[in-house]
């Protein structure tokens, strides 16, 4: 372990032997009860009476691919990305077709701002088709704060969540984040921007890198509490079989580590944050979801690689792109058949589908829209 002077107050987790037992144990549970059943739709589920949904749309582009993020996202090309969110806003029409309504958005990525025009049209059409949407929430990185087209997400947007990851330059290097958003101390300055324009900014930080000792830890969270914003998310670098191999041997620290820099974020945020769920720490009482756990029981997704949770069953739309937009263009059927299915693919959603049930059927489909 890294070398610290910082030494956490002694808490209550689970010892090292009942961490590995339960990791065990679920990766059994997934395996035998989560059910992959390949299938071909005509259209999604219809949306069911009573039930609150919250619509999810996803944009899949970033400038740069971050070597330790298993998200699903493509390089930026303007071109095909402007077509993307023109192909998005259909499929969101397609879904007011259905009958569904929503009483929340999530737009998640990639980068959800890389285009912030076609961002503005696209969560204004969605206030439109669904007027009993109360909140949106987005996501963005450090560089698109200061651009002059990001205050136009004001009035907008009600959550926006900012990653951040370390205020520490070596890590900012380390995870290839320095030259792409800068040091520590101009991200800091960026934020204090962006805390004006939102009723909600939360602040995204990440432990479990390599190097990143007590101390770093500790001093980040000193000046997330120096800097106040409403909401704050620290989640733990996660490494599945989806990172690449280079990145786990180079950025990941140790297992052990964990627990020791979880108590550290406790130490820090425990007398200033109300905590809200595991990595989520809220000013008040009333905080909105973090940007994995959400507080609707159902939502559906609308574009490239959107999960969505109807029912039981949990659906995954295609990834591919351009085949996206072929079939929001010309097709004449919701959805076709997906050929592969892997379990240890999709593991980093399994526990929202255990969230219905302990046996659950895992419906795959490629989403396409009608014109």
């Amino acid at each position: 372990m890294t070398n610290s002077t910082y030494v956490p107050k002694p808490r209550e987790l689970l010892p090292d032997w009942m961490v590995g037992l339960t990791d065990r144990v679920m990766n059994y549970y997934t395996k035998r009860y989560l059910n992959c059943e390949p299938v071909i739709l005509k259209n999604p589920p219809l949306p069911q009476e009573g039930h609150q949904y919250m619509l999810y749309a996803h944009v899949p582009f970033c400038h740069t691919l971050c070597t330790y993020c298993t998200f699903h996202r493509f390089l930026f090309k303007e071109w095909k990305a402007r077509e993307y969110f023109q192909n998005l806003r259909k499929e969101m029409e397609y879904v007011k077709a259905l009958g569904y309504d929503f009483t929340a958005m999530y737009v998640g990525g990639g980068t959800t701002t890389i285009l912030e025009d076609e961002l503005v049209k696209t969560l204004e059409l969605a206030k439109k088709l669904f007027p009993s949407i109360k909140e949106i929430s987005c996501e963005t990185d450090p560089q698109v704060i200061m651009t002059p087209q990001f205050r136009n997400l004001q009035g907008l947007v009600d959550r926006m969540s900012i990653g951040v990851q370390s205020f520490n330059d070596e890590i900012l290097k380390l995870s290839d984040r320095y030259e792409k958003f800068g040091s520590g101390e101009q991200i800091y300055e960026r934020l204090q921007y962006a805390q004006e324009l939102f009723p909600t900014c939360n602040v995204d930080m990440m432990f479990g890198f390599r190097g990143q000792s007590l101390d770093v830890l500790h001093e980040d969270m000193e000046k997330i509490v120096k800097l106040n914003p409403r909401q704050v998310t620290t989640y733990p670098l996660m490494v599945t079989s989806q990172t690449r191999a280079s990145a786990r041997a180079k950025i990941a620290a140790t297992g052990l580590e964990l627990a020791d820099q979880y108590r550290v974020i406790m130490d820090s945020l425990e007398n200033h944050y109300r905590q809200l769920t595991s990595w989520t720490f809220g000013r008040t009482n009333d905080e909105g979801f973090d940007e994995y756990v959400v507080d609707h029981d159902e939502y559906l997704g609308v574009g490239s690689g959107a999960f969505s949770f109807l029912g039981d069953s949990l659906f995954a739309a295609t990834p591919n792109v351009s085949l996206l937009a072929i079939l929001v263009s010309n097709a004449a059927v919701r959805s076709t058949n997906i050929q592969f299915c892997s379990i240890d693919s999709f593991s980093d959603y399994s526990l929202t589908a255990f969230r219905a049930s302990t046996s659950v059927k895992f419906t795959v489909s490629i989403s396409t829209v009608r014109s």
